[in-house]
């Protein structure tokens, strides 16, 4: 059982590295996501300060392309960081069942010993039983 134990032991700390580590993706994601955000906000307020502003205006196509590739170059890398995200819940997913394995194995270990100790209090029980009941010799 010292064994199983071991192992369980191992797999929780294999959960607990894909966990952490797709909770780092996670966060990456979500800093990108912020970014996106921001700067559709800043383009937003940009458009309208421009479109009151004429000496401003001229200058927000070549501002307004800047921001478009900088757009892109946030999607991009958040597209790319969507395969990595997927592979890190997979791997999370393939330790925790490794680890409910072990779990699995252990109780069965523990239930197998328990009905050993079971079948001999039983045993013993049977044996006390018939003793008692057995005629006294003299």
């Amino acid at each position: 059982m010292k064994a199983v134990d071991t192992l369980i032991r191992l797999a929780k700390s294999e959960v607990d590295a894909a966990q952490r580590a797709l909770s780092d993706l996670l966060k990456i994601e979500e800093t990108i996501d912020q970014a996106l955000i921001d700067l559709a906000d800043e383009v937003q307020n940009e458009a309208a300060f421009a479109a009151n502003n004429p000496d401003i205006n001229r200058n927000f196509a070549a501002y307004s392309r800047r921001m478009a590739d900088k757009k892109a170059l946030l999607q991009e890398q958040r597209d790319g960081l969507q395969p990595m995200i997927a592979q890190a819940r997979e791997k999370l997913a393939e330790c925790f069942e490794e680890q409910k394995k072990y779990e699995i194995t252990l109780e069965r270990q523990r239930e197998e010993e328990q009905r050993e100790a079971d079948k001999r209090e039983q045993q013993e029980l049977d044996e006390i039983a018939l003793r008692a009941n057995q005629p006294t010799r003299r």
